[in-house]
């Protein structure tokens, strides 16, 4: 890593943080050496945490597999939606191998906030905001609503549509009573058939959107220098072009929100 950090790229083990209660019972396990019974007590106890999260993600899948299916149809029976963000520390600016100095080590450097709505089969929207801009349930409500009515304007009927949410287990972003109310709101007023919201077990919610992430973060480096919130758009614009990107969704798009709609106004 040292003598040849600037030719390879050695990834760790993981990038994510270990679920507590995988690791409790891995731990534990390994503490129990000597106590057949209890070790095997352990782990029947660890499989079976690890099929329930198994069986969430085959009730998501399914569910991708319907919307993607259903997407030739001009009022889709089901529509398949996910939503994350990407850690900020991959959008600081300027992004240069300069900032890398020591000189500047100590500098506070700004950063974007980047959040991705996949709808199965339809949109893949990225959608960056400054760093001023603060990050809460409605600018998430705000992001969903537009992946909606790109859908809509893409000539498809969504009123007799059932709409499957899902996400993490984090509150800014659906786990929360903003969306629960703009949901409930788009059934009462026709807009939509039904809507479902569904999370993934805590640990365990790394899905398909955490592989975009993976692939920005790979693209961003062959970009070289980034100096400003534009140039990171653009670069996303210029990943979002290559047709064997997200080659199930047909609207692709990368755009700038500095402001949005107080959605649950107090």
């Amino acid at each position: 890593m040292k003598d040849f950090k600037h030719l390879l790229r050695i990834k760790k083990s993981n990038h994510h943080a270990r679920r507590s209660q995988c690791l409790r019972h891995r731990l534990i396990i390994r503490k129990l050496g000597h106590c057949l019974p209890a070790r095997r007590a352990q782990m029947a106890q660890l499989q079976k945490h690890l099929q329930r999260q198994y069986n969430d993600r085959r009730l998501y899948w399914e569910s991708r597999s319907f919307s993607r299916l259903a997407s030739s149809s001009s009022c889709p029976s089901t529509i398949t939606a996910i939503l994350d963000s990407m850690g900020v520390e991959r959008h600081s600016w300027p992004k240069a191998k300069c900032m890398s100095s020591k000189e500047f080590a100590s500098w506070a450097r700004p950063k974007l906030s980047s959040t991705s709505l996949l709808i199965h089969g339809h949109v893949a929207l990225t959608v960056l905001s400054p760093h001023f801009v603060t990050c809460n349930s409605s600018r998430s409500t705000e992001i969903i609503s537009h992946g909606l009515s790109l859908i809509s304007q893409d000539g498809f009927d969504l009123r007799a549509t059932h709409l499957q949410l899902q996400g993490d287990n984090c509150s800014k972003e659906l786990k929360n009573n903003c969306i629960l109310l703009w949901a409930a709101q788009q059934v009462a007023m026709k807009r939509l058939g039904s809507c479902t919201a569904s999370f993934l077990s805590s640990g365990h919610s790394h899905e398909d959107i955490d592989a975009l992430f993976s692939n920005y973060s790979a693209w961003f480096d062959r970009m070289g220098d980034l100096e400003t919130p534009q140039a990171f758009q653009t670069a996303l614009e210029k990943f979002m072009a290559v047709p064997e990107h997200r080659p199930y969704e047909r609207i692709k798009k990368v755009m700038m929100m500095s402001r949005f709609r107080d959605w649950c106004p107090s």
